[in-house]
């Protein structure tokens, strides 16, 4: 089997940069805001906001990192910390950011446009890339969407058209599939059109489209994934937690070689926990006789000290 493809894995860490939050960041605002996006929902119903306060009561008293980290204690709150979820990704997708707001120090997207995006309409994709991400946002997809509509002269619809041709994975699901993007899923407008009458209703068919940790896959591309994982050269995790779980998901000792090249950011941890990543690299099924690289270096700074990506 020929291995040419690089595979990119997303954490929380890989949407941060673009105003999205941490784990932990997101289950702090699932507290701040849960009771007020279920009177949102259900207006005329007490009990719904009385039942948001208790899950918020619970949330505080399990004192856990994250909100996957609650329920993998408490499923019976999935469904009301679902709808959470999805209101708070969908209010950080921001369409009034202009693009100058982007971050400057981690704006790891824009260095991959090069090399990832050719002059020729015609010829994309060239390269052979896959982006598997634990995320719920459509950042990627959108901005990808942006770049390509700047540089081909296209309308946003024919650009996502191009974006369809990018094999993106959302593992946990996606808040919706958006406008001229091909795929399956529902379709959600990007930032859900917050204040618009339709809001809620886009609300509602997002956090169906997710799941959480412990459920399962929320996509029906896991396939896809694990085809590529047996094909890459080079797995480069971005911004990732290294949950047990979630690298269960991925399968690594039934899909990675024994030569891939397995590098990812460690950003301000310590090297005592970096050690550990590895260790739990190699529990997931890295092979021994490979290394992974961890760096404790933001994304762009990880991307910028490899050739790979120098045009």
């Amino acid at each position: 089997m020929k291995r040419d493809r690089i595979v990119f894995v997303l954490g929380a860490g890989a949407s941060m940069p673009y105003g999205f939050p941490s784990g932990e960041g997101l289950k702090d605002e699932i507290c701040d805001q849960l009771p007020i996006i279920w009177s949102k929902m259900k207006p005329k119903d007490d009990r719904a906001k009385r039942d948001a306060e208790n899950v918020v009561r619970e949330i505080a008293k399990a004192d856990t990192y994250t909100i996957d980290e609650f329920l993998e204690y408490n499923s019976e709150y999935r469904h009301f910390c679902r709808i959470g979820i999805a209101a708070i990704i969908l209010q950080r997708e921001n369409l009034d950011k202009p693009r100058n707001a982007l971050p400057k120090d981690d704006h790891w997207q824009k260095y991959l446009w090069p090399w990832l995006i050719t002059k020729d309409p015609n010829a994309f994709p060239d390269r052979k890339a896959t982006f598997i991400t634990y995320n719920y946002d459509r950042s990627l997809e959108y901005a990808m969407g942006l770049t390509i509509s700047g540089r081909y002269t296209a309308d946003m619809q024919t650009a996502m058209g191009f974006v369809s041709k990018v094999r993106i994975i959302h593992v946990y699901g996606r808040l919706g599939r958006l406008f001229g993007h091909k795929g399956s899923g529902e379709y959600v407008p990007y930032g859900g059109r917050n204040g618009e009458k339709k809001y809620e209703k886009y609300l509602g068919i997002a956090a169906n489209q997710i799941k959480t940790i412990g459920e399962g896959y929320g996509t029906q591309d896991m396939g896809y994934a694990w085809q590529d994982l047996a094909q890459a050269r080079r797995v480069i995790f971005l911004g990732f937690g290294f949950n047990k779980t979630n690298l269960k998901l991925l399968k690594l000792d039934e899909t990675l070689s024994e030569d891939v090249e397995v590098v990812g950011t460690a950003y301000g941890e310590t090297e005592m926990k970096k050690n550990r990543f590895i260790e739990l690299l190699h529990e997931a099924g890295v092979h021994i006789d490979c290394e992974p690289r961890l760096e404790p270096r933001t994304n762009l700074e990880l991307l910028q000290d490899m050739e790979e990506f120098v045009v």
